[in-house]
């Protein structure tokens, strides 16, 4: 059966599967690996490393860039939110190219995470947690959005739409995009956006993914390149690129 990495005792396959990947790219023969982004279901601090997790929980508090730094030194690595990846795929050539203030929703199996795209930018906040609904405890048994959701029962809608409305109207967003690899079994996203009608006074405007469940993989793409792009200009021009 294939790995699942789902276990701490998993982490170590995990680690040597990425190494792997990583030196197949680089022996691929097609030029220098210029850098390698690495998308997980977890917020990563503003020092690359991974804090509250979402499945495998064991990825919050690891070190796992480091640990997969030491293994290749020479090959610059960058850690991202998948769920922000996502948002920035989409944002870049996606359902939202034409938004530059928008939250991006995903339900995956690993739980349920926003990302929040402000100014055209992804909006990480402090701790990397900005977007972190899955985490929020909303009903009266102190359930987990997560948790809520995985139930799929009423509690869930309502819980989703009273998150939704309140960053739409906080935010002021042009609208959400939203993708579920997780089937419901019922048209769950008509449902959420009549009940975002009744709450919010303004139009709010949902779009589903144009890229689906490889936005993470597009996002994390985007990210290299322009971490390559960066550094080939520093070493051409010898002066560091402006931050955007």
């Amino acid at each position: 059966a294939p790995a699942t990495f789902a276990t701490p005792e998993g982490r170590g396959e995990l680690l040597e599967a990425l190494a792997a990947t990583i030196r197949d790219a680089a022996d691929g023969g097609e030029g220098p690996l210029r850098h390698v982004s690495i998308a997980v279901p977890a917020s990563v601090d503003r020092d690359g490393h991974p804090t509250s997790a979402g499945v495998p929980r064991y990825l919050e508090g690891s070190r796992l860039g480091a640990a997969v730094r030491a293994r290749r030194p020479d090959v610059p690595l960058l850690l991202v939110n998948d769920i922000n990846a996502a948002a920035l795929a989409e944002r870049r050539h996606g359902a939202a190219s034409d938004w530059n203030d928008f939250a991006y929703l995903g339900i995956r199996h690993s739980g349920i995470g926003m990302g929040l795209m402000l100014d055209g930018a992804v909006h990480r906040g402090r701790a990397g947690r900005a977007g972190e609904i899955g985490l929020l405890r909303l009903d009266r048994r102190f359930e987990n959005l997560d948790a809520v959701f995985a139930n799929d029962g009423k509690e869930a809608l309502e819980e989703l739409s009273t998150v939704l409305a309140t960053a739409f109207t906080l935010l002021d967003l042009e609208g959400f995009v939203l993708h579920a690899d997780v089937p419901r079994g019922r048209p769950w996203l008509a449902e959420l956006e009549e009940r975002l009608r009744e709450v919010v006074p303004y139009e709010v405007e949902l779009r589903a993914s144009r890229l689906g469940p490889l936005a993470p993989l597009h996002g994390g793409l985007a990210l290299a390149l322009d971490a390559a792009w960066a550094s080939i200009e520093r070493d051409v021009t010898g002066v560091a690129p402006a931050a955007p």
